[in-house]
């Protein structure tokens, strides 16, 4: 009877034993869980803190201190596109600034000669007053210049109203592309479209810095893909067409002719050292004519 009484016993502790490590190990789960949320929560707190902080630093033309709150939102969870592109983004909008600073700089200048001009030609009409009883010649003399100073008022006031309409001209706006990627533009407006000189950033990661013409890059410009290719030359409704040079990141460029986006015409492909690799007449983007001693190397 004993025997089965402590067999019993025994039991019931291997229960018990077994069910206070199942519990234990069941909250020590729960605590790394718990533990993985607020270390989530902390990291996205302080990105939004860091991406908060570089948008009102941008807004207040703290470029440089914008660049950097982004970089650390970016390290935050390792978006490292997400920080070139932002600080690509504030860069182009340092460099649009510093525009703007230069052109209100020319219109306050022209302000101050439009006041001098004025303030001469009252002088100048004062003076003739006083001057009723000189000689005829005299006169006409002076009434010349005083024509003068009119046309150069009239002129400073042209002047100053064409640099009004130019910086009233200058705005953001969003259209999409030819190919239907969303373009976010800062640059020269015409008529509430993307003409003159602009940037643009596209949603696919893209940015072209240069002409446009009724919202499509038109003219010469300087586009970088999201892979880090270059291409600066002409295009030509929305396509590089023209003459330009692709630059590749394994190091090789092709110099040349291009024609609905791809190389047409004259061009040469140079390798990362510089040397020649083929050279002659391209066409859909393919080496149709290979020139005489310039074959690949």
């Amino acid at each position: 009877m004993k025997i089965k009484v402590l067999i019993l016993l025994s039991f019931i502790f291997l229960l018990l034993a077994a069910f206070l490590f199942f519990k234990n190990r069941s909250y020590q789960q729960e605590m790394e869980m718990e533990n993985q949320r607020i270390e989530l929560v902390t990291d996205s707190l302080r990105y939004y803190k860091y991406m908060s902080r570089g948008d009102s630093l941008l807004i207040a033309e703290d470029y440089e201190g914008a660049m950097e709150y982004f970089r650390m939102a970016g390290n935050v969870f390792g978006q490292q596109e997400l920080v070139q592109n932002m600080q690509n983004m504030a860069q182009g909008v340092k460099s649009r600034s510093d525009h703007f600073g230069r052109l209100r700089s020319r219109v306050v200048g022209l302000q101050n000669n439009l006041a001098a001009a004025k303030d001469s030609l009252e002088a100048e009409l004062l003076l003739r007053d006083s001057l009723l009883k000189v000689s005829l010649s005299e006169i006409r003399l002076h009434s010349y210049r005083n024509e003068l100073l009119r046309d150069s008022l009239s002129q400073a006031q042209a002047a100053w109203q064409s640099l009004k309409s130019k910086a009233a001209s200058v705005g953001k706006a969003e259209f999409d592309a030819t190919t239907g990627v969303k373009i976010y533009y800062a640059g020269d407006l015409v008529g509430g479209k993307a003409q003159g000189f602009g940037y643009g950033l596209f949603a696919s990661g893209g940015i072209y810095a240069g002409e446009w013409k009724a919202n499509k890059r038109h003219g010469e410009g300087k586009y970088i893909w999201k892979d880090g290719n270059v291409y600066i030359g002409d295009y030509k409704d929305d396509k590089r067409e023209g003459s330009g040079t692709y630059y590749f990141t394994s190091g090789e460029k092709y110099v040349g002719e291009w024609k609905d986006n791809k190389r047409s015409g004259k061009g040469t492909l140079y390798g990362e050292e510089g040397q020649v690799v083929i050279s002659g007449q391209w066409k859909n983007d393919q080496i149709a004519t290979v020139e005489k001693g310039a074959g690949a190397q």
